[in-house]
């Protein structure tokens, strides 16, 4: 499996254990997945996560 889809991956559990809890996937989380993947973005996490 590529990196990108064990990092896309692992934000969908993320997202979905958020959203059991009540609460949101964070910036902080999500780039914490991008640097434990080894994943470099062309831009920003923000404008990533604005299309989710």
């Amino acid at each position: 499996m590529s990196r990108i889809r064990a990092f896309m991956a692992d934000v969908e559990k993320m997202a979905l254990c958020a959203l059991k809890d009540g609460e949101s996937l964070a910036r902080a989380d999500v780039e914490r997945l991008l640097a434990d993947h080894g994943v470099e973005l062309p831009f920003s996490v923000g404008v990533l996560m604005r299309y989710w």
